[in-house]
């Protein structure tokens, strides 16, 4: 079990950064599978968010800054309580899930910096919990 949750870890993490690359670099026509990947990814982060409530072995799947975030050493920076990061960060993907494909292009933009910072830091984080 624990095995097969890593393997899924390492695959958000790859997601992550593919989805980073196709919503940036890509043009309109070819970005689309990106787009696809990235709305998957948020319903997907949301989704084990709320399962984590009742479901502690699904803690591997969290986004990995919810799980950086808890260690002690940086406990100052973060609420003492996981349940209400994991709401926070569940409202931002909410949010960024509502303003995905909107109309406005300043919208749009916003969205798309913000969540490419959002998957930036938890693929980075990722692969530092994944190593050490």
């Amino acid at each position: 079990m624990t095995s097969t949750l890593a393997f899924l870890s390492i695959l958000i993490i790859f997601m992550r950064l593919y989805s980073i690359f196709g919503i940036t670099f890509l043009t309109d026509k070819k970005a689309k599978f990106a787009e696809r990947i990235t709305i998957f990814l948020l319903i997907f982060e949301i989704s084990v968010i709320f399962l984590h409530l009742f479901f502690n072995s699904l803690r591997t799947l969290l986004p990995p800054v919810l799980i950086f975030l808890k260690t002690t050493q940086y406990q100052f920076l973060i609420f003492k309580n996981i349940s209400i990061e994991g709401i926070l960060y569940t409202i931002s993907d909410i949010v960024l899930l509502l303003t995905f494909n909107f109309i406005s292009d300043t919208v749009k933009s916003f969205n798309r910096i913000f969540l490419t910072y959002i998957f930036l830091i938890n693929a980075l984080l990722g692969i530092i919990t994944l190593l050490f």
